[in-house]
Parts: C-alpha cells; structure tokens; sequence
C-alpha cells in the first residue's frame, strides 16, 4: 500500500513564536541550574536563621539571592521576549504561510521564496511540545511546525508513525 502525502500547512504568529521560545527557556539547564543554586541558597538562609536565631553573615547570601531573583524572573524573561521580538522581526519568513509535505522519502517545505527538501535520514533531531513540532535539520535550525495545522488531527499520528519508521529518532515523541 503506498503511503498518503500529508501536507500541512502553517502560519506562525508572533505570540505562537514567543510561547515556543518561553518553552525552550523553560526546558534549558542555565535556568534548572539557577533555580537549584537560588533553591541552596534559600536552604542555606533559613538553616543560619533556624540554628543561629539571627541573619548575621547572610549578607552576601541575601545579595546572591535577590541577583538570582531578580535574573530569573526579570532580567532572563525581558531578555527572551526582546530577543524573540527582534528575530521575528528581522526574518519574515517565520511569519509567512509554510507548506509541509510529509512524505514516504523526504519532507518537503515550501514557501513563497524557497523550497527546501530534508531526506528522513538526514533530520538531525525532534522535539515535540504541546503546540509544536519542531523538525530540526541541524543543531541550531529547525522547522516548526504548529500542530493546530494538521487537519485532520490524524494526519498528526501518520506524520509521527512516519517519523518512528523512517527515523531513529521516534522514541522522542509523545504517544
């Protein structure tokens, strides 16, 4: 039986931009890290407090932790939507309609200005979220492809069959 050609095709917003990058952010070890190190830190805090009675010495722990805080949870998110904003910005083709043909041997993507082909054999990694797909042709570039644009929703799991099948890379997909 020959194998159908699913073609899909997609838009991506700004705002659709900006959620996939937050969840990138959200998934990178820079941030678990801080997040462990402010943790410690909070820890070693209350420790001094608990068998000290008092905040003595914890000066330079108070000030490592509010520069943490502060970089977390201002510094890195304002940095990431500026970022992102800029990127979108300066290369419109992430904003124009992309067309995806899944197929038995290759993916094929299409758009106004180009036409690109990606072997199954030669897709460098997967990654799959709860609003994307990014296909990923070499370590830093990728397609994205939101998955509201499979219609319908079944063409989604032919796609990810085809990507167990043709790929070794299935075991990254949800089921």
């Amino acid at each position: 039986m020959k194998e159908k050609i699913i073609e899909v095709k997609a838009k991506l917003s700004f705002e659709e931009y900006l959620r996939l990058n937050f969840s990138l952010l959200l998934r990178s070890k820079i941030v678990w890290l801080s997040i462990f190190l402010a943790t410690m830190l909070v820890v070693m805090l209350l420790e001094k407090r608990i068998t000290d009675g008092e905040w003595a010495d914890s000066e330079l722990k108070l000030g490592l932790l509010l520069s943490l805080m502060v970089f977390l949870f201002l510094v890195l998110p304002i940095l990431t939507y500026l970022r992102t904003k800029s990127y979108f910005e300066e290369h419109p083709a992430l904003s124009e309609l992309t067309t995806f043909y899944f197929e038995p041997e290759r993916i094929e993507v299409v758009t106004s200005e180009s036409h690109a082909t990606l072997t199954w054999r030669r897709i460098y990694k997967i990654r799959e979220f709860k609003h994307y797909l990014l296909i990923y042709q070499n370590r830093h570039i990728a397609y994205v492809v939101p998955k509201k644009s499979f219609n319908p929703e079944s063409d989604m799991e032919k796609v990810k069959e085809m990507i167990r099948t043709k790929t070794k890379l299935g075991h990254k997909l949800k089921e």
